[in-house]
C-alpha cells in the first residue's frame, strides 16, 4: 500500500471470508433438490457468476440450466432458490481467509480505518460479519441495497464508503477479488488491489487494471539453507519466475522455501537477496558464463561496488529492447525477470551486471542468466568445499559394452574407454589421480597433419586436472575429421562415466566455465561454459562481429599452429559434446589469431570440465541441471 494510505475498503465475499466454497456446495445442493440429476452446474461456472449480487447470481444459474435442458424453467425457481440460499448464508459461519486477522490487526495498530463494501444487502452483510467475528474491525459497512447507490461495477458504493470516512477516494485502497469489484474501485479513483482468493485469477485481475495482484494474504517467505537441493518449495504468481528462483537455489546449493504472493517482482527479488545476504561472505565478487543450449549470458555479482545497482546489457547481434519484449513461457515479456534481478541486487546490497550474449530462444537465455547468477552467488556465499574429490579406487570395477564402445572404470578417478569402428581404433585412459604422465600416440596416414593437436589435448587435460593415455590408430580410411571427432567422443564418454560415479557417490557441480572473476571478464579472449545435461549441443558466439565473419576467421579454412585444420577442431568440440552428453557454449569475446583462439578454447574447456567435476555434497545422488535429465 502507498505510504499515505488513509483507509482500506474491503469487499467481503472471497476477500475477507471464504464464501465461495459455501456458494458452490450450497448451490449444487439446491439444484439437486429441485431438479435431480437431469441438470448440473460445474464449479467454474459458479465461480464466474459468484461476484453478482444474489438475485442476479441465481438468474444467471437458471439461464445456464435452461440452456442445458433445452426447455424453459419457471422464473420463480430463481427467486425461491435465492431465498433458500440467503437463509443458509445467514446461519453459516464462513472461514476467515488466512492472513486476514493479522492484516486487520496491523491496520488497527497503525490507526488506519477499514470499511466493508459488499455486493450484498446491508443487513445480511452485517449478520455475516457478526457470525465470523469480524464486525468490530470495520468503521463503515456499505451494502448494495441503498436505492441512491448503483451496484458494482459502478463506483457509487466505494465513493460512499470514502465519504462516510471523511476521506478523498484517492487516499483509499480497495481490495477486491472480482472483475466487477476491480472496475468499481478503479472508477472510484481508489488504488485497487486484486486478490485471487475468490472469483478471478491473478491474470484476469491484472488485465482488469489492478494496481497490484495477490494470490493470497499469506506471509511471504524466503528460507534458504545449504543442503540437499532437492528439498524445495517455490510458489510465485508465475511458474517461469518460480523456475528461475529454482535455478538460483540449485546452483547455489541450497534447499529453499520461497513463497511470494503478489506480482511485484522487484520486491520478490529483494526478499530473496535479503535472505542470501545473511550468509557469510567467502569472497566479495564473482562472475560466470551461464548457458543452456542456444542461450547464454555473462554475469558479474559484486558486493563491494555500487550496492543495489543492476545493469542489463546485450552484445553483438542481440538487441536488448527486442529481447526484453519477447514472451517467455508464461510471461508476456521479460520485464518481470528484469525487475526481479533489480530487486535481487537491492536485497543483496550488491551490483549485478548481466550481458545477454545469445538469444535464439528467450527462455534458454533467461535460464542462462539465472544459472550464472546462482553460480556466482555460490562462489560468494557458498561454504568452502574440497577442491578435489576423494578418490574411490577401491577395486570395484564396472565394465560395459555400449555399441562400439567398451567402458571400463575403476572408482571415481580412473576410466578406460576403447572404441573400434571400421575406420579407426581408439584407446583412452583418463586418470584424475595423475598416477602416470600423459602420453599421446596418433597413428595416421602421412596426409593427416596432427602437429599441435597433442599440445591442445594436453592443455585441456592439464586445466581439467587429469592425465590421459591416448592411442589412436587409423585402420582403413585415413580422414582427419575421424581422428578429431573420434578422440573427442571417447574423451567425452570417459568423462561422463566418471562424472556419473562422482555424482552418485559424492555429488558434483555438473557444470562449469572459465569465467570466475571480474578480471576474467576483462581479459579473456575466449569464454567457455559446459553443462552436462544429458543431451548434445555446442555453439560459438561472436562478440563485435557477425557469425559469418567469425566462421571465416576462426572456424573454416584456417590453419592452426601451421598445419591443423580449423574445421577438424570444430569437429572435436562436436564430438566432445556428444560423448559427454553436454551443452558447450564458446564466446569469442575478442578477435585474436586462430592459434590464440583455439588454444583459448581448449584451455577454457579444461577449466570448465574441472569446475563441473568439483565435489558438491548438496547434489549427491542428483544429476546436474534443474530438470535432472541425465540418467
Amino acid at each position: 500500500m502507498p505510504d499515505d494510505t488513509a483507509a482500506v475498503l474491503w469487499d467481503m465475499d472471497g476477500v475477507l471470508i471464504d464464501s465461495l466454497s459455501f456458494a458452490i456446495q450450497a448451490s449444487r445442493r439446491l439444484i439437486m433438490e429441485r431438479y435431480g440429476s437431469q441438470v448440473s452446474v460445474d464449479a467454474d461456472f459458479l465461480k464466474s457468476v459468484f461476484p453478482l449480487d444474489p438475485p442476479a447470481y441465481w438468474r444467471a444459474i437458471l439461464a445456464h440450466l435452461q440452456d442445458q435442458c433445452g426447455a424453459p424453467l419457471p422464473s420463480t425457481d430463481a427467486e425461491t432458490m435465492c431465498e433458500d440460499y440467503l437463509a443458509a448464508r445467514l446461519t453459516a459461519t464462513f472461514p476467515i481467509l488466512p492472513g486476514i486477522p493479522d492484516i486487520l490487526a496491523d491496520l488497527a495498530r497503525r490507526a488506519i480505518p477499514c470499511a466493508v463494501v459488499s455486493n450484498n444487502p446491508l443487513s445480511q452483510t452485517i449478520a455475516i460479519l457478526n457470525n465470523c467475528g469480524l464486525r468490530d474491525s470495520f468503521s463503515v459497512i456499505v451494502g448494495n441495497d441503498d436505492p441512491a447507490l448503483r451496484k458494482k461495477p459502478a463506483p457509487d458504493t466505494y465513493l460512499f464508503a470514502a465519504k462516510q470516512l471523511g476521506l478523498d477516494p484517492t487516499r483509499c485502497v480497495v481490495v477486491e477479488d472480482s472483475i466487477l469489484g476491480v472496475a468499481a474501485g478503479i472508477a472510484a479513483g481508489c488504488r485497487t488491489i486484486g486478490v485471487a482468493t475468490g472469483s478471478a485469477d491473478t491474470g484476469a485481475l491484472e488485465a482488469a487494471g489492478s494496481a497490484r495482484v495477490y494470490s493470497s494474504f499469506r506471509e511471504n517467505v524466503a528460507d534458504l539453507r545449504f543442503g540437499d537441493v532437492r528439498i524445495k518449495q517455490i510458489v510465485t504468481l508465475n511458474e517461469f519466475l518460480s523456475h528461475m528462483v529454482e535455478h538460483i537455489a540449485w546452483r547455489l546449493g541450497t534447499s529453499i522455501d520461497f513463497a511470494w504472493n503478489n506480482n511485484d517482482s522487484r520486491a520478490a527479488g529483494a526478499l530473496l537477496g535479503t535472505a542470501l545476504r545473511r550468509f557469510p561472505l567467502k569472497t566479495a565478487s564473482a562472475a560466470c558464463l551461464g548457458m543452456i543450449d542456444d542461450g547464454s549470458a555473462e554475469v558479474l555479482v559484486d558486493t563491494g561496488r555500487a550496492p543495489g545497482v543492476f545493469h542489463l546489457n546485450a552484445q553483438g547481434e542481440v538487441a536488448l529492447d527486442w529481447f526484453l519484449s519477447l514472451r517467455c513461457e508464461q510471461l508476456s515479456n521479460g520485464a518481470p525477470l528484469q525487475e526481479f534481478l533489480a530487486g535481487l541486487a537491492e536485497g543483496l546490497q550488491a551490483a549485478i551486471d548481466v550481458t545477454i550474449c545469445s538469444a535464439e530462444d528467450p527462455h534458454h537465455t533467461w535460464e542462462g542468466v539465472f544459472r550464472a547468477v546462482g553460480i556466482s552467488l555460490s562462489r560468494i556465499f557458498g561454504p568452502v568445499r574440497p577442491v578435489h574429490a576423494a578418490p574411490t579406487t577401491d577395486g570395484q570395477e564396472n565394465t560395459r559394452v555400449l555399441g562400439d564402445l567398451r567402458v571400463h572404470s575403476v572408482g571415481s578417478d580412473l576410466c578406460e574407454v576403447t572404441r573400434r569402428t571400421a575406420e579407426s581404433e581408439v584407446s583412452l585412459v583418463i586418470d584424475f589421480a595423475r598416477r602416470q604422465p600423459s602420453a599421446i600416440h596418433l597413428q595416421v596416414g602421412p596426409s593427416i597433419c596432427t602437429e599441435g593437436f597433442s599440445e591442445l589435448l594436453l592443455a585441456l587435460a592439464d586445466n581439467a586436472g587429469f592425465t590421459l593415455q591416448l592411442s589412436f590408430t587409423a585402420s582403413v580410411i585415413t580422414s582427419s575429421h575421424v581422428l578429431f571427432e573420434d578422440v573427442a567422443l571417447v574423451i567425452g564418454r570417459a568423462l561422463l562415466e566418471l562424472l556419473v560415479i562422482r555424482m552418485m557417490s559424492q555429488g558434483t557441480d555438473g557444470a562449469g566455465s572459465n569465467i570466475h572473476t571480474a578480471a576474467d571478464l576483462q581479459n579473456l579472449a575466449v569464454g567457455v561454459a559446459l553443462s552436462v545435461e544429458g543431451r548434445k549441443f555446442w555453439s560459438f558466439v561472436p562478440f563485435g562481429e557477425s557469425y559469418s565473419q567469425l566462421r571465416r576467421r576462426i572456424l573454416v579454412g584456417q590453419d592452426v599452429f601451421g598445419t591443423l585444420r580449423s574445421e577438424d577442431l570444430d569437429d572435436f568440440v562436436d564430438g566432445l559434446a556428444g560423448g559427454l552428453a553436454a551443452s558447450i557454449m564458446i564466446h569469442i569475446r575478442r578477435p585474436v589469431s586462430p592459434d590464440e583462439t583455439w588454444l583459448g578454447v581448449f584451455t577454457g574447456l579444461g577449466k570448465a570440465i574441472a569446475e563441473a567435476f568439483l565435489p558438491n555434497p548438496f547434489r549427491r545422488g542428483v544429476p546436474p541441471g534443474v530438470k535432472a535429465t541425465l540418467s
